[in-house]
This record gives C-alpha cells, structure tokens and sequence, in this order.
C-alpha cells in the first residue's frame, strides 16, 4: 500500500507443556542443556516459556508468543493458581505446615497464603501445595525454611488448565476458549477457612 508491502499479522500461539525433568525453562542455555523449546521443535514460530520450572523439576508450563497474556499471567496481581504435588524427605509437623500456609518472609518479602494439603502418606509422603504468585524456586524454598528437603516437584494445574491426558515431553495447543478464559481470569480466589481436619484452607 503506497509503495510499501503490507506485513502479516503474526500468528498468536498458545501452548501447554508438561516438562520432564532435566529441561530448562528457556529459549537457550549458556551451558548447553536441553531447553523447553526443543520439545515444541513442531512449531515453526517463535514462543517462550511464560515462567519457569527449574531444571529437575517437572509439569505444566505455558508458551506463548502473546507478550500482553503472558505478562498478565506472570503478574502478581493476576492471582492465577499453581499447584503443585511434592514428595519430601520426611513428614512435616502440623504447626510447621500452617507456618508455611499463613506465609513466610523470603527475600525480604512475606509470601502470599497459600494451600497446602497431604496426598499420600509414607517415609517420604507427596502433598499438594497451591500458590498465587510466583517467586524464584518458592516450592522448595518454603519446605526447605521448615527442615524439609524436596525429592520430587511437579506442577500439575495452572488456574484450569491440568496435565490430564498430557504425557510428560508431551504439549497441545490452548483451544480458543482456554485462552479468553485465562485472559479474563478473576479466581476463584481461596479463601482462609480452616478445612475439616484443622490443616490448610478450603477452596470455596
């Protein structure tokens, strides 16, 4: 159009991928480990992980190419819902569970509440732990404050969206729903009733 080519729009992409263990969750590693990026090698356009899982840890991750959605996504104020499932070491005391539920001071900064229930008991039991917002290595930050070590971490929803029927290397593309409903997310928010057993909070 007067005398200038016209460019494309830029196709948006939204994808969810349950990263194995031993990937790191970036477009490229100065150590030369195996990105996230090279499990979507499909897509010919360019997408960058929304977040990170660190590189032993595994489950759910975003890629987009949607910097406004991802942005949204990775703010604070978003309030969108991770969970995750984690073996540890050994069995935490209840009142040091609760501690970690009301929030703790990382870096300076009281972490938000969150949610914190047992899946499994055993010499080193799994618990599900759901937070609200994201800072570096918080999962295994948190347990370790109470003397607990993490074995294994997996993140198994972000807000809606689960790892059902995705096997790990494996991803999808969001449908089109998926996305308007993760750009207009507004909860649900959880709320600080005690749940039955005295332990955590119960999603409302």
């Amino acid at each position: 159009m007067d005398g200038r080519p016209l460019s494309r729009e830029k196709r948006r992409l939204y994808l969810l991928l349950n990263k194995p263990p031993g990937y790191v969750s970036t477009v490229s590693d100065p150590q030369h480990r195996p990105t996230v990026i090279s499990l979507v090698q499909d897509i010919k356009e360019r997408v960058y992980p929304v977040g990170r899982l660190d590189y032993h840890s595994s489950g759910l991750m975003l890629l987009t190419n949607d910097g406004e959605l991802a942005n949204f996504l990775m703010s604070p104020k978003s309030g969108v819902p991770r969970t995750y499932h984690v073996k540890l070491e050994s069995e935490p005391g209840r009142e040091a569970l609760e501690k970690l539920e009301g929030g703790i001071v990382l870096d300076g900064r009281r972490t938000a509440p969150c949610q914190i229930r047992q899946l499994a008991l055993g010499e080193k039991p799994w618990y599900e732990i759901t937070l609200v917002e994201g800072r570096y290595h918080q999962v295994r930050r948190k347990f370790e404050r109470i003397g607990q070590g993490v074995v294994k971490l997996k993140r198994v929803r972000i807000a809606f969206l689960t790892d059902h029927g995705l096997a790990p290397g494996r991803f999808r593309q969001l449908k089109a729903a998926e996305v308007s409903r993760l750009r207009e997310w507004k909860g649900p928010q959880p709320k600080t009733q005690p749940s039955p057993r005295g332990r955590g909070w119960r999603a409302e």
